[in-house]
């Protein structure tokens, strides 16, 4: 399948060739396939777009030249795909380096800096990473997300000295606007969350007790040599300000109402290796979420009793509890038959058994944020009257004024491209009751979402005789819905959990209520 069914126009200049070229991306990445994954859909865009470019390129420099006489020899990309590393992408042209370092080369450069970089002579840049001998001028544009962050690079080189200009570099950062729009490029949701990934020497930022070295290479390269003319100066080269990052502390808010304490704290990044290493060693698991925010926590407790809270939310807390849940029968006899993993075609050659046979890979647990040492569940019994269920009329009721609420994200993880698992939280206090949810989200493209929500309920002041515990009330709900066919105008992939939840089939519902657990004597 070819792009168009017409020849491409004859430009007369770059701005007629850039303007159509912005078109065509757009063409070619705008509405991809809603049955592929998102990074299937990014090979395949870029793959056009690489061949587009390269081509089109070529044909307005030199229109009656042969294939191995062509003026730019390699238009491609390089993507973010680990802390401080660039890898190789779809491109168009000789076999080139697989891995760049953040800082080293043209890419890299660009990659630390963010801004973009045209150089008429490439023996003259420091540090030149000469891929193929034959290029001499190259334009390296970076692609940004919204936070400024560098997802990946634009990289073009020529056979001509002085090829490119102030044009070129615009109109591919018109390019990669496009891009940034509609492809989602492996690293992006973790470097919105944590700028600082994208930096060289990202392991050591944390915590910042080990010594960094702007361009200390582990395997001993020795550093680059500027290379120093008489006639041309070397180009400028923006970079960041290269520093030692100190441990950031998680930001503490704490409300009380109604004789409750409600404590929220929030950190704006993952977690670092070093405290997913400790977290994996106490698990004993190796397989952690892709994205888990370890500052973002909710806790509830009585305000007479603060240091010891009797719910608290926590992703160290759930994937403790989906660790243990793995192991337990209610999980083989009820959960696992509700959706099996692997299960998508693509899967099932590959025995993830041999991946981490300790843990679910969807991290699907029973977890309901209780303190062990301080509250249990035990089923709600019908028909007693100091037990009632959640009540609904409270929380529907937009008369009642808000004393405040909130959104805490636990985990993200994209299944190794086969869909999503998030893990979150909200919470709402309103004068006379607050109400927490807590919702585990499974989607497997093309294949089925698997959803378990836990509501909890208090009424402020409404207690249990005889023994006077606040009745705290815990609906817990499993849901599903096949998406294993398209359906028109529906993305599976853009629908909301509030409409999954409202719109998935309802597998298993369960009423609990909180005990408080006896002091040991």
């Amino acid at each position: 399948m070819t792009l168009e069914t017409v020849s491409a126009p004859t430009f007369t200049s770059k701005q007629e060739l850039y303007d159509w070229l912005v078109k065509q991306v757009e063409g070619l990445v705008n509405g991809l396939s809603k049955r592929f994954t998102p990074q299937a859909n990014l090979i395949v865009g870029l793959s056009n777009v690489a061949a587009l470019c390269f081509y089109e390129l070529n044909r307005f420099y030199s229109p009656g030249a042969a294939l191995e006489k062509l003026q730019v020899n390699w238009f491609g990309f390089y993507l973010f795909q680990a802390p401080g590393l660039l890898g190789l992408g779809p491109f168009q042209g000789r076999p080139a380096c697989t891995e760049i370092r953040v800082g080293k080369g043209l890419c890299g450069t660009v990659a630390e800096s963010g801004e973009p970089l045209v150089v008429q002579n490439v023996h003259e840049f420091p540090g030149h990473i000469a891929c193929d001998s034959a290029s001499k001028s190259e334009v390296v544009v970076p692609v940004l997300i919204e936070n400024g962050s560098v997802v990946a690079v634009i990289d073009v080189d020529s056979t001509e000295l002085g090829n490119f200009s102030q044009e070129d570099q615009e109109g591919l950062q018109r390019v990669a606007a496009v891009l940034a729009q509609h492809l989602d490029f492996p690293m992006a949701r973790a470097l919105a969350v944590n700028p600082a990934l994208g930096l060289p020497g990202y392991s050591a930022l944390a915590g910042g007790e080990k010594a960094l070295q702007l361009h200390g290479d582990a395997d001993g390269d020795p550093k680059p040599t500027p290379v120093t003319t008489t006639a041309v100066a070397p180009p400028a080269v923006t970079r960041i300000s290269f520093v030692k990052v100190a441990a950031r502390q998680p930001d503490v808010a704490v409300k009380c109402v109604n004789g409750w304490q409600l404590t929220r704290t929030s950190l704006g990044r993952i977690m670092t290796q070093d405290e997913a290493q400790q977290l994996q060693d106490s698990l004993g698991i190796s397989a952690l979420p892709e994205i888990a925010f370890q500052g973002n926590t909710l806790s509830v407790g009585p305000e007479s009793d603060r240091e010891h809270p009797w719910l608290r939310f926590s992703v160290e807390a759930l994937m403790r509890n989906a660790a243990q849940y793995y192991r337990t029968e209610e999980f083989e006899t009820l959960v696992h038959p509700q959706l099996r993993i692997p299960v998508s075609a693509g899967w099932e050659s590959f025995n993830f058994q041999t991946y981490d046979p300790h843990v679910d890979w969807a991290w699907r647990n029973n977890f309901f944020g209780l303190v062990p040492e301080q509250v249990s569940l035990v089923a709600r019994p019908e028909g007693v009257a100091d037990a009632p269920g959640i009540n609904w009329d409270v929380l529907k009721d937009t008369s009642l004024p808000i004393l405040f609420y909130g959104h805490v994200d636990l985990m993200e993880d994209d299944l190794h491209d086969r869909g999503m698992v998030t893990s979150s939280v909200k919470y709402r206090v309103m004068s006379s009751a607050f109400f927490v949810l807590f919702r585990h989200l499974v989607r497997i493209d093309s294949h089925q979402i698997w959803m378990r929500e836990v509501r909890v309920f208090h009424e402020f002041g409404k207690t249990r005789s005889p023994s006077g515990v606040p009745h705290i009330v815990f609906l817990e709900q499993l849901r599903s819905m096949s998406i294993a066919e398209p359906v028109d105008g529906v993305d599976w992939k853009a629908m909301s959990p509030d409409a999954i939840s409202a719109k998935a089939d309802v597998l298993l519902s369960r009423e609990w209520m909180l005990e408080k657990v006896e002091a040991a004597g």
